[in-house]
């Protein structure tokens, strides 16, 4: 019952902003989500349960920063999960064809998306990806990064604050993801379903 219910609230966004693109109202959906769940015996979901969190579709009517991946950002990223030539060039039909060595390949982690995942792996320990956002909330806003981070891995993002003057401005910060040495190894945490992490940002004023 998830597709009706989300494709209702879609509409409903849609309705109140009509330029807003296909990723945005996923996005506005996805970031203003309830994740603060229960499971039927009391104990906190996690993220692998639930997703995002139960879809707010008041709060996804105004959710302040928007994450707007074009359709181009798509391409290379397809790449980067391995697709042909000929496989990319069917799904973007009857755009011009394009061949892969035109273009450097996008990693999923890498991909400006509202949610983020990487491996913290004994080799590679430590991540850092780069995520920009559009302000689609009040002119002069001002935002501050809340982090919840699970138990072995400390997570950096910089800048810690986001400052905007106008509607439709973007700003792009930083996230750093390390996992401390001696904790479980990306098999064990994932596994376990204890991996998954929140970053987000809240709306500290208003003006």
């Amino acid at each position: 019952m998830a597709a009706p219910h989300l494709s209702g609230v879609t509409a409903l966004i849609k309705s109140a902003h009509p330029t807003w693109s296909p990723a945005v109202i996923k996005s506005a959906i996805m970031t203003t989500a309830d994740a603060s769940l229960t499971d039927e015996t009391g104990t906190p979901t996690s993220y692998f349960a639930v997703g995002a969190g139960l879809v707010d579709a008041a709060k996804a009517i105004d959710p302040g920063l928007v994450y707007g991946t074009s359709p181009e950002e798509y391409i290379p990223y397809l790449y980067g999960l391995g697709y042909t030539d000929e496989q990319v060039n069917r799904i973007i039909y009857p755009a011009p064809a394009i061949h892969c060595t035109e273009m450097e390949n996008t990693k999923a982690k890498d991909l400006d998306t509202p949610s983020i995942m990487v491996a913290l792996t004994e080799d590679g320990p430590a991540v850092t990806v780069r995520r920009t956002v559009t302000n689609v909330g009040p002119a002069r806003s001002v935002y501050r990064v809340d982090v919840s981070a699970p138990d072995g891995v400390s997570i950096t993002v910089v800048p810690g604050e986001l400052q905007f003057d106008e509607v439709n401005q973007k700003a792009s910060f930083v996230v750093t993801m390390e996992r401390a040495p001696g904790s479980a190894l990306e098999s064990e945490i994932w596994g376990n379903f204890g991996g998954a992490a929140r970053v987000g940002v809240r709306r500290a004023c208003r003006a």
